[in-house]
């Protein structure tokens, strides 16, 4: 419950030594008598009113603001408490947009690369044969699960001297457990397709996030040639009016023109670069999707020299993927050495033999004198050790990737962070006072065609670092297994 007596001030706050005598007592101005703290309530609820009425957040931090003292003394014309109440509901008003904004930006750039990689992961056909692979799997796993052997029925005539008559049932036990030992092989193998798909889908995002990433970058470059087009363009238009004018030689003429023929080169080949960028993009996006979303700009900081290992490891597909390996190959073992347990077969058998009844029971068992299984056995064994050794050169493998990706992001990061700090500010006004002046006549020709390239080109330059920051985040996410956890707002 929100607290009026708080939103109007402390009980200290209202006293006057010479016309208050209490909290509750009104405030006498000179020409005007206001009851302050029946008013400021009144403002106080009005506001919470209109907060929830027009859904305006900002209207408690303005109810809140009046918790501070206040010296009701000022308070001399109902002019000045107008105003204050006034500015407070207008604070309130425009505080409103401001949240909005800063709580939604954050929300829609994720959520919108998130939801992109989503709608177009669905419609993949590989993760679609995935998928279908691990449905056959879970059909692996429900025949596993069921019995081994059915029972058998056995009917019998036989007519010579004697007229004999006989049916039986007989039935193989499943004396010890195959069938559970074929149930966990097949979960296990289960198990490493669905590792398997986890994997698939972690690299197709990987490969759509790089893509656009180096569609953005692509896009960008692009612009800034087409802007280094436009200016070259408009210093040749100058440089010819210079020239007309007797201010300007042939060779400077010359000069401009042919940086306007190497500026044109520069966009042929940027835009050459974004159409095999949008080429990229659609054969991973089958052509459903023809709007693609920005890569968020701030990317939150990795300690690359600190990183530990050990604790992405455990939920990294390939990881996993090797784990299930092993563990289904030591469940092949077992199911190996059961097959060298023989399952005894018993039955029943009742009949007619002329006129006497004839009542029977079998019992049989294989002898496995001519193959024992024990090269089935040894096969498992060493699949299990070939499993082992695969895994632990895997997690060497992964170890160190993920070590390497996270210094190679950390540097590629500060660099760029330090140019977003330093170079970036200057860099935006540098173009205009390169052109006033040269226009001015206090630069050369010459020198203004150095300066002015050399300003396009680390403007370009900047944008491929932070293409290239961006690729080394995505190396990052997909060598300690983060992708997912990323896109969902979960990065660890």
């Amino acid at each position: 419950m929100f607290n009026l007596e708080k939103s109007v001030g402390r009980r200290k706050d209202i006293q006057d030594h010479n016309s208050i005598a209490s909290c509750n007592h009104c405030i006498c101005a000179s020409m005007h008598v206001i009851d302050v703290k029946s008013e400021l309530k009144k403002c106080v609820v009005i506001l919470r009113v209109m907060g929830q009425f027009f859904n305006l957040p900002g209207t408690l931090s303005a109810c809140v603001d009046f918790c501070d003292p206040i010296d009701f003394s000022r308070f001399r014309q109902g002019a000045i408490f107008v105003a204050l109440c006034v500015s407070t509901m207008l604070s309130a008003v425009f505080f409103q947009p401001a949240l909005a904004a800063q709580s939604s930006v954050k929300k829609t750039t994720n959520a919108s690369l998130s939801g992109w990689v989503s709608r177009v992961l669905s419609s993949n056909p590989e993760l679609q044969s995935a998928q279908a692979s691990i449905d056959a799997a879970e059909g692996g796993v429900r025949a596993a699960d069921r019995a081994l052997f059915s029972p058998e029925l056995e009917l019998d005539l036989e007519r010579t001297d004697m007229n004999t008559r006989s049916a039986g049932i007989s039935q193989t036990l499943d004396w010890s457990n195959k069938r559970g030992a074929r149930t966990a092989v097949a979960k296990l193998k289960r198990q490493v397709i669905v590792a398997k798909y986890t994997a698939l889908r972690q690299r197709l995002a990987a490969d759509l996030l790089s893509a656009i990433a180096q569609w953005n970058t692509a896009k960008a470059v692009a612009g800034a040639s087409e802007k280094q087009v436009a200016l070259m363009d408009r210093f040749v238009s100058l440089a010819e009016r210079r020239r007309q004018a007797g201010d300007l030689s042939q060779v400077d003429l010359d000069l401009a023109h042919l940086a306007a023929s190497t500026a044109a080169f520069q966009q042929s080949e940027a835009d050459t670069n974004l159409i095999r960028s949008n080429q990229s993009i659609a054969s991973l996006t089958n052509g459903t999707d023809s709007i693609w979303p920005a890569f968020p700009d701030r990317l939150p900081a990795v300690d690359g020299q600190h990183i530990e290992p050990e604790i992405f490891l455990p939920e990294i597909p390939s990881i996993k993927m090797a784990q299930a390996r092993i563990a289904s190959a030591r469940a092949g073992v077992k199911l190996n050495t059961l097959q060298k347990k023989a399952d005894p077969t018993i039955g029943i058998r009742i009949g007619k033999e002329d006129s006497e009844t004839l009542a029977g029971v079998t019992f049989s068992i294989p002898l496995f004198t001519r193959n024992r299984f024990k090269a089935e056995v040894d096969i498992a064994n060493a699949s299990v050790v070939q499993s082992a050794k695969e895994a632990a050169n895997l997690r060497l493998k992964v170890r160190a990737e993920i070590q390497a990706t996270a210094r190679i992001y950390q540097n590629t990061r500060h660099t760029w962070m330090a140019w977003q700090t330093s170079g970036a500010p200057r860099l935006n006004q540098r173009t205009d006072t390169l052109n006033k002046l040269w226009q001015a006549g206090e630069l050369r020709s010459t020198d203004y065609l150095v300066q002015l390239q050399q300003t396009l080109e680390t403007e370009i330059s900047a944008i491929e670092q932070r293409g290239r920051m961006w690729q080394a985040w995505i190396n990052w996410l997909a060598a300690s297994g983060q992708i997912d956890d990323w896109l969902a707002g979960d990065e660890r």
